[in-house]
């Protein structure tokens, strides 16, 4: 639980930044292609109602598409032609490059991480229930695609606005992660007085995410603490959350070895598994993301 003392140094700290503005039009793009069977024709609507987003995604259609014998000026056929894959690629890279990124150097690279994040912590939401006793039970709470892809892509958004605000971030950043002897909140805490945790929930709250989401957001670094008897059921959809991140970050090679060894064991029993069912989820979510890639 992060002090208010804190929240409110780091509000002060981030005054005046250029932060982005709750991006309505492309959340709910991208809540629409995470369906279960996405409705292309609702994606379409919802793409047109931004002019940067259309241009975008009819600039996509008119130039990776060969064999076109006329311009694509349609939102809807361009959304069509595309696929839903493409689509998603296209709406992530132009929320990150324009809310968040700039251009070359750390802050472009994080894009690449944002985007594979959420798109296996949208495949996690979907397959826990399957496998996981505790999900199917329903002691946990279900999380929604749409929800766990919006974890992935903004848990460490915080990292980018700290880019911004300090010129010294990046190579402090650089090394923090190259030495591995201390843990980057602790570091940017002594260095800065805040971290990248904290900054991220704030700009999620600001635009007005879910509060379990916000919650996650704001403890993914902390010990989350899995342990089964005593949870509040109010506590149990941010935990939830938390776990699909520490999965992702463990099945897309964020986490190392001690860190994911640290939590393996309590994830397992908050979520009634065991390594047999771990590395079946694993493989599901695997399978899932290639066959997403070669559909598209």
């Amino acid at each position: 639980m992060a002090k208010k003392t804190d929240l409110k140094r780091t509000r002060k700290l981030i005054e005046g930044m250029a932060i982005p503005s709750r991006p309505t039009v492309m959340l709910e793009a991208i809540k629409a292609q995470n369906t279960f069977a996405p409705d292309l024709q609702a994606v379409a609507h919802v793409i047109a109602r931004d002019v940067v987003l259309s241009s975008r995604v009819l600039q996509e259609a008119n130039t990776a598409l060969p064999g076109l014998k006329r311009k694509v000026s349609s939102i809807e056929q361009a959304v069509m032609l595309l696929g839903i894959g493409r689509v998603r690629k296209v709406v992530t890279s132009l929320f990150l490059s324009t809310s968040l990124i700039g251009k070359g150097g750390a802050l472009h690279r994080l894009r690449h991480r944002y985007a594979e994040a959420g798109r296996v912590a949208a495949a996690l939401a979907e397959e826990l229930p399957r496998i996981s006793p505790a999900c199917h039970s329903g002691y946990l709470p279900p999380v929604e695609s749409d929800e766990a892809y919006a974890l992935g892509l903004f848990h460490d958004c915080g990292l980018s606005l700290l880019m911004q605000k300090f010129a010294d971030y990046e190579g402090f950043y650089d090394e923090v992660r190259k030495k591995g002897e201390i843990s980057l909140v602790a570091a940017e805490n002594d260095r800065f007085r805040t971290n990248h945790c904290l900054v991220g929930f704030l700009l999620c709250e600001d635009w007005q995410l879910p509060k379990p989401l916000c919650q996650a957001i704001l403890n993914h670094h902390q010990d989350p603490g899995f342990i089964r008897a005593g949870k509040k059921a109010k506590n149990r959809k941010t935990l939830t959350l938390q776990t699909i991140l520490k999965l992702s970050e463990w099945i897309t090679g964020e986490l190392s070895v001690n860190e994911w060894e640290s939590v393996r064991g309590g994830l397992l029993g908050f979520l009634d598994m065991d390594d047999t069912q771990l590395k079946q989820l694993r493989d599901k979510v695997q399978y899932a993301l290639r066959t997403s890639e070669e559909g598209n």
